[in-house]
């Protein structure tokens, strides 16, 4: 039997589903064992969100089994690295994460790390954990999913270094956009980076739910945990009554009208029936330093899988053929318009991967 290590920045069971969870299930459909490693996660994470760490009940520096094949660890910290938004003491503190990777495994995750044939990391802080796990075991095959850019996430100048220095050490540098992968390549000329969009779970999107919309209406989705733009929604709001737009996640009503409904966070498989048989999904998000990296966010794969023609800001532009774009209140006109005339088309759903072929690419690239 394979044996995965995947070092995430999220939590095995959280209520929020990351594309790293969805490679755990991916994994373990295909027969594998999987640990799923939280790093990093720190006295100072528990200070800044008491309130969602206490709520998952955790153990901490703990092999936790969750089944056949199937195990978790908390990575427990006294600290993490991450930007202090100060050059001063971004400079003092550069070789700090040094100090970080003397906290050590338990004896049970240093064994799993031992066994395992594929160690897969996020571009998270968990990344120095590298040259630990590397040292453990140097005939792993390892795989740096960069689903962010760093410079993006304003992650500390001594992860950006390592990030590049280390490159070239993976076997397979795994990116989901363009615009990442432009950005490596001009990192790197050694490393093997790929471009590998992200999957979704196809069988989810295929079974038939009950549709929560009413009969005879038009309804647009918005999935995410923030960036909405709520500049467009209220004109699309107030100058489309016949649409109901659907906003799920932690997000602010920020504007209220009948045709809006918020639904605030929602466990993964529940927003499945909202896709599945929505009108038109929406990418409307403020931009922000290198949102241009979102084009191929996970949403506008579950989008077109669906079927859905989309509507997103202006910096989104791409070569997708179901994707509209505004960028001011004109632009919304058109883009909705052209959105209700180019209705559903399933054709595009050929093109969206599964996990389980992404998870594929992972092992053979």
């Amino acid at each position: 039997m394979k044996k995965v290590i995947i070092v995430s920045g999220h939590f095995y069971k959280s209520k929020r589903k990351a594309g790293f969870h969805l490679f755990a299930e991916a994994f373990l459909n295909r027969g594998f064992s999987i640990v799923f490693i939280t790093a990093p996660c720190s006295l100072i994470f528990r200070f800044k969100k008491q309130h969602y760490f206490n709520k998952l009940s955790l153990k901490l520096n703990k092999l936790v089994s969750h089944g056949k094949n199937s195990f978790s660890y908390v990575h427990f910290t006294p600290f993490h690295i991450f930007n202090f938004k100060n050059r001063i003491i971004n400079f003092l503190t550069f070789y700090l994460y040094k100090l970080y990777l003397i906290f050590p495994f338990n004896k049970d995750l240093n064994k799993k790390i031992k066994e395992s044939d594929i160690i897969i990391f996020e571009s998270t802080p968990g990344l120095f954990l590298f040259s630990k796990l590397k040292k453990l075991n140097p005939n792993a095959r390892f795989v740096y999913r960069a689903s962010d850019d760093l410079g993006i996430l304003n992650a500390h100048p001594s992860l950006i270094k390592f990030e590049k220095n280390n490159l070239s050490k993976f076997n397979l540098v795994s990116v989901p956009s363009s615009y990442i992968l432009n950005n490596l390549n001009r990192k790197s000329n050694e490393a093997n980076i790929k471009l590998h969009f992200h999957g979704i779970n196809k069988d989810l999107y295929d079974s038939e739910y009950k549709n929560p919309y009413k009969q005879n209406t038009l309804n647009a989705v918005f999935i995410g945990v923030t960036g909405l733009d709520y500049m467009f929604l209220k004109y699309a709001a107030f100058n489309y009554p016949e649409i109901t737009f659907h906003i799920i996640g932690p997000l602010n009503k920020e504007v209220v009208a009948d045709n809006i409904k918020y639904y605030g966070e929602m466990m993964f498989n529940k927003t499945v029936p909202y896709v599945k048989y929505a009108d038109i999904g929406l990418h409307t998000i403020l931009y922000s330093k290198g949102g241009e990296s979102l084009t191929d966010s996970l949403k506008v794969h579950q989008y077109t899988y669906c079927g859905l023609p989309i509507i997103s800001a202006h910096f989104l532009k791409s070569s997708r053929k179901n994707s509209f774009y505004y960028k001011d209140e004109k632009d919304i006109d058109k883009a909705i318009k052209e959105c209700l005339e180019y209705g559903k088309n399933f054709d595009l759903k050929a093109n969206v991967s599964s996990w389980d072929e992404l998870c594929n690419k992972l092992i053979i690239d």
